[in-house]
């Protein structure tokens, strides 16, 4: 699957085409210079948390309806690349991570300059960052062992990660994925007893569905909620409480990372062993 497939849906929400801009970028420079050291200068007091900030990657920060496009240079820091104009507005408050057109795609993260606002702002970042971690080295050759994937491929489904039909409200499941969130959390290892009852009160299709959001958003999440944790900012439980949605699988995938890694923190460390902890029951 080439790339550019992988990120039409990107395309459709932020359809742009580019435009260079020489004249200004110092000014633009200047302007988020100290926002971008910030940058560096957290990943180097919270690089040890986890593998997956092992460095930073690209970073678009919205400006007047443009992407202005930052990446490291040889010095080692964040310099502008180029801007780039969208034709559709980029949502207020974005934070996305994704292949972009407009950099070769290349991984980037998307945010709106409020991030900057405060320390939670940049553990989103961070989030961001791990997907672009997830990418980079294990996201598609996990994700080509889905069948829900080739599907949506095959019938050109490319937001399929935002719109597949889960059955959120169904009783059943409500009950069994709340408990399986308190026990996580507790680590009671009886959580992958409720992820067994789910295999079987789901279709495959939406247990491979909501275990894949779980291993992708939730290890984001739990990285995200260490990196509050270590500068005492509020962690970020969004999901936990019903009605269920595709956020509700970010809690639960948090916990049950917190779960996997107080028995082995290896299969945490490495993402691909925590997918199979929650796939190969």
């Amino acid at each position: 699957m080439k790339i550019w497939k992988l990120t039409l849906f990107w395309s459709l929400i932020f359809c742009s085409v580019v435009y260079l801009h020489p004249a200004g970028n110092d000014s633009l420079e200047c302007k988020y210079n100290s926002s971008l050291e910030r940058i560096l200068k957290i990943q180097k007091e919270i690089n040890s948390i986890h593998p997956a900030l092992a460095k930073v990657y690209p970073v678009a920060i919205v400006n007047n309806g443009d992407y202005c496009i930052f990446d490291i240079d040889s010095t080692g820091n964040y310099k502008l690349i180029k801007t780039a104009h969208p034709e559709i507005s980029v949502p207020d408050g974005v934070r996305a991570a994704f292949p972009l057109k407009e950099y070769d795609y290349r991984m980037v993260c998307v945010v709106t300059v409020d991030v900057f606002d405060s320390v939670s702002g940049y553990a989103t970042i961070f989030h961001e960052f791990v997907h672009c971690y997830q990418f980079e080295t294990m996201e598609m050759q996990l994700k080509e062992q889905l069948a829900i994937y080739k599907d949506a491929m095959q019938n050109e489904n490319w937001m399929w990660e935002l719109n597949f039909p889960f059955p959120y409200d169904n009783k059943e499941f409500e009950k069994e994925y709340s408990q399986l969130i308190t026990k996580a959390w507790n680590n009671d290892t009886t959580a992958f007893d409720s992820l067994r009852k789910l295999k079987k009160i789901l279709s495959p299709e939406q247990f491979e569905y909501m275990t894949w959001v779980m291993w992708k958003e939730g290890s984001a999440r739990r990285i995200e909620n260490k990196i509050r944790v270590f500068y005492n900012a509020d962690e970020n439980h969004a999901g936990k409480d019903k009605p269920f949605s595709r956020v509700t699988f970010y809690e639960g995938g948090a916990a049950m990372f917190n779960l996997v890694e107080s028995i082995n923190p290896d299969d945490v460390n490495n993402l691909e062993a925590f997918y199979k902890k929650l796939t190969e029951l």
